[in-house]
């Protein structure tokens, strides 16, 4: 189990090496290998904290909103930084690996939990450490499924994008261990406080970083404590009942203050509402969902069958972690594919625990299992491969010319925090991470009105509404013009304007 933690953990540090040392001088490697819009996004709320912030505002819409407790994880890895005098993106990835080894111990003791020590938890723990769904053999036809990009829902790829979502896993399956009955007034008594304060505090730190996975383990909760009851019979003690009812109340005692408040929080701001009525993330279609979890959601039926012919209570957690999130992966709610996360640890935990108990023969046991690790690794493979790909070709979501690198320090060392800067949609979403100033378009959701900004940045540098380009002039302190923006053209109004700053490939022009 160490070996392969540790094999984990070189697998999500590697890329990232290679990437930064294959820069060379005339680029800088951004920091991120999947889903660099997200990363860079969580580097400009790092800044906020960096300049000192605690409450959130978005960085990428020009209007400054009153703020709110939203992010606070990503706002102290910026507060961090400037104490320990350490690189945002240092401490970023600092972060990612710690938490990941933190997740891989969590579920190494989820496994022994549930499964006890044996070939079943350890398989259990190579499939949801390393294993993902058969989205490569859809790739071929054209399908790109859940498990290349949902990182939420799978650890390696938690582990291999962001620290949030490795902790945050950590911390859910703290929530959705079995639960003790202790024996004895005095050791009761002892328990519950230490459950308390540990259930507690957990859910609260993990509301403040993934909101979506408290409201997850208490549906677990609630619906393991609703089978509990139309279960009981008159023998058996109040007592185990308890426990499922207080797990539930620790939980929403620490995690659904802070649920309500962010709630209300987005709700009165009307910066943060435009934000939210456009973070739109829909559920994949059942299709790629089933495609994203098989091969080990086919073998579901294996392991409940165990589970009902052993009649173990605590496993049903399995059971009813899957169809919980597979309900409400599909209620009508904006947010429903945040509700995956975790989801592949419930599948892998009911697939291990099927092979296990159905196999007796040791010999075939470890083949089928290593057939079936065989079946989970391509699409991890191939994350790695698309990584290994963008380093080689230098894709530009990648990596910034290092030109566009040192306008950005200029920026951070000679304009005002206030200020904002015109630029592309793609420049855009870097200058917040690198220089904590705001623009008009960089992000499809943390931009306000985010169609309507982006078309008015792309028709000012295509010099196609002059009008509307002047206006936004007028409404901006610097105007951005480095490669990204010569590919989409040249305004003429430029030919007026100050500059401000230049180098072979970047100009930047001062408007007031």
């Amino acid at each position: 189990m160490l070996c392969a933690a540790a094999l984990l953990l070189v697998l999500i540090t590697l890329p990232y090496i290679l990437a930064e040392q294959s820069a060379g001088e005339s680029l800088v490697f951004g920091g991120f290998l999947l889903n660099p819009l997200d990363g860079t996004s969580y580097l400009a709320k790092m800044y906020q904290g960096w300049r000192g912030d605690w409450l959130f505002t978005l960085p990428y819409t020009a209007e400054v909103g009153k703020g709110a407790l939203i992010y606070p994880f990503y706002l102290l890895l910026g507060h961090l930084a400037r104490w320990l005098g350490i690189p945002l993106l240092g401490i970023y990835h600092a972060a990612r690996v710690l938490f990941a080894a933190i997740m891989s111990l969590a579920i190494f003791r989820f496994c022994l939990a549930y499964l006890s020590f044996g070939k079943g938890s350890r398989l259990a723990f190579l499939l949801t450490s390393f294993g993902s769904g058969l989205g490569w053999l859809a790739l071929p036809f054209g399908g790109f499924t859940s498990d290349f990009w949902v990182a939420e829902a799978y650890p390696f790829l938690s582990a291999y994008v962001n620290p949030h979502f490795a902790l945050g896993l950590a911390l859910m399956l703290l929530l959705v261990a079995p639960i003790d009955t202790p024996t004895g007034k005095q050791s009761l008594r002892k328990s519950r406080i230490i459950d308390l304060l540990k259930f507690s505090l957990t859910s609260l730190v993990l509301a403040l970083i993934s909101p979506f996975a408290i409201v997850i383990a208490l549906l677990i909760w609630a619906c393991m404590l609703i089978w509990e009851v139309i279960q009981a019979r008159l023998e058996r003690s109040l007592a185990e009942l308890q426990g499922y009812v207080e797990r539930l109340a620790y939980i929403a005692v620490g995690g659904m203050p802070i649920l309500v408040y962010q709630y209300l929080a987005v709700k009165i701001d009307p910066l943060l509402s435009g934000w939210m009525a456009q973070n739109v993330t829909p559920s994949p279609p059942v299709w790629d969902t089933i495609i994203s979890l098989a091969p080990l959601l086919l073998l579901a039926p294996y392991g409940a069958r165990v589970i009902f012919l052993n009649r173990n209570k605590a496993q049903r957690l399995f059971l009813v972690w899957i169809l919980v999130a597979l309900l409400i992966l599909y209620v009508p709610f904006g947010l429903q594919r945040r509700f995956m996360m975790g989801i592949y640890i419930p599948v892998a935990s009911l697939a291990a625990l099927g092979v296990d108990r159905m196999i007796l023969d040791g010999r075939r046991f470890w083949l089928r299992s290593l057939l079936l690790l065989l079946m989970v690794l391509p699409t991890n493979l191939l994350v790695l491969q698309a990584a290994r790909h963008g380093i080689q070709t230098r894709d530009e979501r990648l990596y910034l010319r290092r030109d566009e690198m040192d306008a950005l320090a200029w920026i951070d060392a000679n304009t005002l925090p206030d200020d904002i800067i015109l630029a592309s949609p793609e420049t855009g979403l870097f200058i917040p991470a690198q220089t904590g100033r705001r623009v008009i378009y960089g992000h499809p959701f943390e931009t306000v009105q985010a169609d309507e900004q982006r078309e008015r940045v792309l028709d000012f540098y295509r010099g196609t509404d002059m009008p509307s380009s002047q206006a936004l002039v007028d409404s901006v302190d610097y105007i951005y013009y480095g490669p990204r923006e010569k590919e989409i053209g040249w305004n003429g109004l430029m030919d007026d304007i100050g500059l401000a700053y230049q180098n072979p490939s970047v100009v930047i022009y001062i408007t007031k």
